[in-house]
C-alpha cells in the first residue's frame, strides 16, 4: 500500500488515468470478485476506472492473457503463428510464431488470482504499479526510477501478447518497462 506522501506525489503529476496496483495471488485474496469476463487488457482498464477486484482464470476471456499468467498452456494457432497470421498482425506464419520467443510468462500454476486496483483504493502490497502518463509526465517517472542508480531505461513491446510485457516481464525480472499506447 501506498504513503500518503507517495499518493501526494503521483497526485501531482496529474496523471491521465489512476495508476493501477497489481497483486499476483495463490490464495483467494480478500478483495471482491470480478463480476464479468474480459482480457487481461480490459481488466487494466476497468481497474484505472476507479473498479478494485480480483479475478481468476474464468474471468478471462483471452487465452494469450491466462497464458502469460501461468492459468493455461498455449494452443497451436497460437504457436505456429497461424492466428497471428490471421488477424494480420504478420506477414507470415513464421514471423508470428517467433513471437513465443519474446514473450515473457510466470510458471504455469505459480498464479491463481490476479488483484487490480487503483492506488486510492488498494488493500494490499502491489507487486506492480501500471502507469498511464504522457510524454512530459513519462519522462519524470523515467529520470526519477534512475536517479539513485543511473540505470539505464529499456522500451520492450510486442505488436501482440503485449501483456506479456506489461504484467509478466516487470514482475519476473524486477525491471521497468515502458512502451507507447493509444
Amino acid at each position: 500500500m501506498f504513503t500518503e506522501n507517495e499518493n501526494a506525489t503521483l497526485k501531482k503529476l496529474g496523471l491521465i488515468k489512476p495508476p493501477v496496483g497489481i497483486k499476483y495471488f495463490t490464495r483467494q485474496p480478500d478483495v471482491a470478485r470480478l463480476d464479468r469476463k474480459m482480457t487481461l487488457c480490459e481488466m487494466l482498464a476497468w481497474a484505472q476506472e476507479g473498479n478494485a477486484f480480483y479475478a481468476d482464470s474464468d474471468n478471462h476471456t483471452c487465452e494469450p492473457g491466462q497464458y502469460i499468467l501461468g492459468q493455461c498452456d498455449i494452443k497451436e494457432p497460437y504457436l505456429n503463428g497461424e492466428f497471428g497470421t490471421g488477424l494480420q498482425l504478420f506477414e507470415s506464419p513464421r514471423a508470428a510464431s517467433r513471437l513465443y520467443r519474446h514473450i515473457y510468462k510466470i510458471e504455469k500454476g505459480a498464479v491463481r488470482y490476479i488483484a487490480l486496483s487503483p492506488v486510492e483504493r488498494l488493500t494490499f502490497d502491489p507487486d506492480l504499479l501500471v502507469i498511464m502518463a504522457d510524454v512530459s509526465q513519462t519522462e519524470i517517472i523515467l529520470r526519477a526510477a534512475s536517479y539513485k542508480t543511473g540505470d539505464m531505461w529499456h522500451s520492450l513491446y510486442t505488436p501482440a501478447i503485449g501483456c506479456s510485457l506489461i504484467f509478466a516481464y516487470p514482475y519476473l525480472n524486477g525491471k521497468m518497462n515502458y512502451t507507447t499506447t493509444g
